[in-house]
């Protein structure tokens, strides 16, 4: 059978013949499906819609609530204030004072350590003239890791009085449940009052130049002393309650919290203003500003005035006169705008206390009769009171190292040391003399009266007393030459004595003589009568 035409086979037994044709079968392109979208449910554009309008309600409320300070039917005050710290976190939205103060609340509680510079000034005087002033600073490290307050605080106090300055320094530390105290200086006012204080003793004067040198240079020898006190005291349960709030015990701590508190009052807060941001020891912070009204400082008295009190009739009038009297309050607060710590705090008030006593004086009831009060107030004639408190924080967050001392000494070991410091040692020799007085003439005493009970009457001589009466080895007799004896020829009466004047009093019946007698066995300062 022959091969169909065109068509090539291959054979062994011949040669490359014509192959047969082949169709190759047709390219298929593969189809792309088609997407065919879902119907849209109108269900969920509903409910999307409805909560999305909800959301924008809610935070459109809180921010209403705290921008505007509009109070929310059915939002207690603690939450809004949740609200107020969520709306303080939102970035580039303006900040204002409550979120400011409620945030530094927050971020205050957990401070551990810090440095704090805090001082007072006041001063009481006219236009012209101060009466007097005060200044005190402290300043220095303080932590409050694990619960457990440790502190380093240099203290500088100086009171001013008709021109002269009083003024001291010290330190102050705390090491676990041991608290140590230290006097590092006192001005040479301070040591001529203590020598004024004493000017005689046994007709010897302390407040001489030469006596204030003296006394200049034991104190500084004592002054190298710290005193130590141990605040630890029975492992209980309750005691460890007691010291679990030691934030409390910190006066700085304190200060700084009631300034946050006054600002945050419901009275006050709306007067708080917030000012151009300035930098505090380095850092970026928020300046808010108050000044209280008088109304407001009237609202503000009757609020912390307790409930018994607000019964009284006349509280109004009072509370009326007190704020008469108070001419200015400022006070100015800066907190780290990224922190909203407070960073320095001021306070500046004046009073006139002749407007306050005169205003307190017409609101008296008449159950107060002719007294008055206030009537030491008017007597300053138009003086006015002007206090500045500053508080700074430095260092927040740094570690604190505090040692203890060396050189210490017990409470009552370092005030005896303090006080045998501010005597000369005429003083001392005259303190040993008047001791040495004393012993002998109570033995005396008590020798005699022994002789009167055996005799019926007393010695002719003090000989008399030697071996039954007083050891006839006794240190007295080596002194009983230089004491005078006198005894009534009935033997009913005596007096012994030696010329010494233990005190300054020359009226009162007083004589320079020091010793004992019949009517008064006691060693004393003698009078006529125990010679008569």
């Amino acid at each position: 059978m022959e091969p169909a035409q065109d068509q090539y086979v291959i054979s062994n037994n011949s040669p490359l013949t014509k192959p047969a044709l082949v169709i190759p079968p047709p390219v298929v392109s593969p189809v792309t499906p088609v997407s065919i979208p879902p119907k849209k449910s109108k269900i969920g554009v509903i409910i999307g819609g409805v909560f999305f309008a909800i959301l924008l309600l809610l935070v459109s409320a809180a921010l209403v609530s705290v921008y505007a300070r509009v109070d929310l039917p059915f939002v207690s005050p603690q939450t809004r204030q949740q609200l107020v710290l969520f709306t303080s976190k939102i970035p580039l939205i303006p900040k204002t004072p409550e979120q400011i103060l409620l945030a530094a609340a927050d971020s205050n509680s957990k401070l551990i350590s810090y440095t704090p510079e805090f001082s007072v000034s006041a001063s009481l005087g006219g236009t012209a003239v101060n009466a007097g002033s005060l200044d005190f600073k402290l300043v220095g490290p303080v932590d409050f890791t694990n619960n457990q307050l440790t502190f380093d605080l240099a203290a500088d106090i100086g009171v001013n009085v008709a021109g002269t300055l009083y003024q001291g320094k010290g330190q102050v530390r705390q090491v676990g449940k041991t608290v140590y105290a230290k006097i590092d200086t006192v001005s040479d006012s301070v040591i001529s009052l203590i020598g004024s204080f004493g000017r005689y003793f046994g007709g010897i004067a302390t407040s001489t130049p030469s006596s204030q040198v003296e006394i200049k240079a034991n104190l500084e020898k004592a002054f190298v002393n710290w005193l130590v006190y141990d605040t630890s005291g029975i492992e209980s349960e309750a005691r460890k309650k007691l010291d679990a709030n030691v934030q409390n015990k910190s006066l700085i701590d304190s200060s700084r919290k009631n300034t946050q508190d006054f600002l945050l009052n419901k009275q006050v807060l709306p007067e708080v203003k917030l000012e151009k941001n300035e930098t505090i020891e380095g850092t970026n912070t928020y300046h808010l500003h108050v000044t209280p009204s008088k109304e407001t400082l009237k609202k503000l008295m009757l609020e912390l005035t307790p409930a018994d009190r607000r019964l009284d009739k006349n509280l109004p009038q009072q509370i009326d006169s007190v704020v008469a009297g108070v001419d200015t309050i400022v006070l100015d607060a800066w907190f780290g705008v990224k922190d909203t710590i407070l960073r320095r705090m001021s306070i500046q008030t004046q009073i006139n206390l002749e407007t306050m006593a005169q205003a307190y004086s017409r609101s008296l009831d008449s159950k107060y009769g002719s007294y008055d009060p206030s009537s030491y107030l008017k007597s300053l004639g138009g003086q006015k009171l002007s206090l500045s408190t500053v508080l700074t924080l430095r260092d927040i967050g740094k570690p604190v190292q505090v040692s203890a001392p060396t050189q210490t000494q017990t409470p009552v070991q370092y005030l005896q040391m303090i006080q045998d410091a501010t005597k000369t040692q005429d003083q001392k020799d005259a303190e040993a003399k008047a001791k040495q007085y004393q012993d002998d003439f109570r033995l005396l005493s008590t020798a005699l009266l022994k002789y009167y009970v055996a005799k019926t009457i007393y010695p002719e001589k003090l000989d008399l007393l030697k071996g039954s009466y007083l050891p006839a080895t006794d240190t007295v007799w080596t002194r009983v030459n230089t004491y005078a004896y006198k005894t009534r020829a009935s033997g009913k009466k005596y007096v012994v004595y030696i010329e010494y004047a233990s005190t300054t009093s020359n009226y009162g019946g007083y004589t320079p003589f020091y010793g004992v007698s019949s009517e008064s066995t006691y060693p004393h300062q003698l009078t006529q009568r125990d010679f008569d």
